[in-house]
């Protein structure tokens, strides 16, 4: 699968409105995504639920969130394994009581093939 080094599936999310389906991938090998990370042009304040950037396979146990409570987040190191042919959805949930609601938003999730 590609070079042997880390891969990036990166997602625009121009305005966090939602829920809804931002971008899909279907690996054609197995993968192991290893981080997740979001940055808003837009940094959300006050608000009393974040906005939430998810990547989800359809499984409880295949499902991450990213909290976006800044400008820059990131979910640290990960290894969350999928099947080959199997679709990852990220997914945006919208915030609410924001003062400044986050927009402008670059979803980037890396991976590696296994």
């Amino acid at each position: 699968m590609g070079p042997s080094g880390g891969q990036l599936w990166t997602t625009y999310v121009p305005l966090l409105f939602g829920p809804v389906a931002a971008s899909t991938l279907t690996p054609s090998d197995n993968i192991t995504v290893t981080r997740i990370q979001a940055q808003a042009q837009l940094a959300p304040s006050g608000c009393s639920i974040n906005a939430v950037i998810q990547i989800s396979d359809g499984t409880a146990t295949g499902t991450r969130s990213l909290s976006l409570s800044g400008a820059a987040n990131d979910s640290g190191v990960l290894a969350l394994n999928y099947a080959a042919g199997t679709p990852l959805k990220i997914t945006v949930l919208p915030p609410s009581g924001c003062k400044v609601w986050p927009a402008s938003v670059n979803a980037v999730v890396q991976y590696q093939g296994r």
